[in-house]
């Protein structure tokens, strides 16, 4: 038997059987691309509902996307509707943040960050 080790989310990454499940197709790959496609910064967001430090993490997003709109997209991506997109950007944990510019991703942090360790990300890019 093989243990849940590092969550849903991990167990799908290994290809694991999810019996009883559909899972979720979601966006694809090529979708997610389009979004990158900005004269301005792109802050992905890769959550779920049942996350605990994304629910923390959600109002200071959510401020950052209003306050800094003419700099920054911020596109938060529910990882249980989107578990295909996310087993093929290799996301093997929550939350993940991923900064993109010019369609380069330019950062990355998984787990927990307070909105200063965003910010100083966003201000090093501008």
């Amino acid at each position: 038997m093989t243990e849940l080790q590092g969550g849903l989310i991990q167990w799908r990454a290994k290809n694991l059987a999810e019996t009883g499940l559909n899972p979720a197709k979601g966006m694809t790959v090529s979708e997610y691309e389009k979004l990158l496609v900005s004269d301005r910064l792109v802050l992905i967001d890769f959550y779920a509902d049942w996350c605990l430090p994304c629910k923390e993490m959600e109002p200071y997003l959510n401020k950052i996307a209003t306050e800094n709109k003419s700099n920054v997209s911020v596109v938060r991506i529910n990882a249980d509707t989107n578990s295909e997109l996310c087993k093929k950007l290799g996301v093997g944990g929550l939350p993940v943040l991923r900064l993109y510019q010019n369609k380069k991703q330019v950062w990355q942090h998984l787990g927990f960050i307070d909105d200063k360790g965003v910010q100083k990300q966003l201000n090093s890019r501008k």
